[in-house]
């Protein structure tokens, strides 16, 4: 054994190297190694807890982002506007002369407790949704739909309008 160390560390004795080879033996050698028991609850959730905090953190935030971000933008996309009062405002203003558009009148606001509030276009829950319909009546309101519309019902007040479009001074 002793030749076996000499040879695989490179020993040389006319360095002044020194080689002791000794048989120890084991350290409680004879003994039966114990079982671990198993760890507590308290245990286990102390181990898991910053994965826990890191699972609650991101439930947080997706509730949160639901709650404030995808409930108020699908309520905006599924709001229908009250098309009536709208297009008659913009018939009015597209088909009276310049002198007249001061005389227009804006639709009333409402008045909650001394706050002055914007009237709402928003419709309630009006049945179910006809995408089609929805559709169709979008190209229909147009501008351009309304436009080609006003010139229809009334050519010689459209081309007047145009005309004073075109002799008005531009204002910066």
């Amino acid at each position: 054994i002793e030749q076996l160390v000499a040879s695989a560390a490179g020993f040389d004795k006319e360095r002044g190297d020194k080689l002791k080879v000794v048989a120890v033996p084991f350290a409680d050698g004879g003994n039966a190694m114990e079982a671990i028991p198993p760890l507590t609850w308290s245990e286990l959730l102390f181990r898991q807890a910053g994965t826990l905090v890191n699972a609650l953190t991101i439930l947080i935030v997706a509730v949160l982002l639901i709650w404030f971000g995808l409930r108020p933008a699908l309520r905006a996309i599924l709001a229908r506007p009250e098309p009536d009062e709208a297009e008659a405002i913009e018939a009015a203003m597209l088909a009276a002369p310049a002198s007249e558009m001061a005389s227009l009148e804006a639709p009333a606001l409402d008045t909650l407790n001394g706050v002055t509030t914007l009237p709402s276009f928003a419709g309630g829950d009006s049945g179910p949704v006809n995408l089609i319909g929805d559709v169709t009546s979008k190209v229909n309101r147009s501008p351009q739909r309304r436009l080609e519309q006003i010139v229809e019902y009334d050519e010689e007040q459209a081309a007047a309008i145009l005309r004073q479009w075109l002799h008005q001074e531009v204002k910066v």
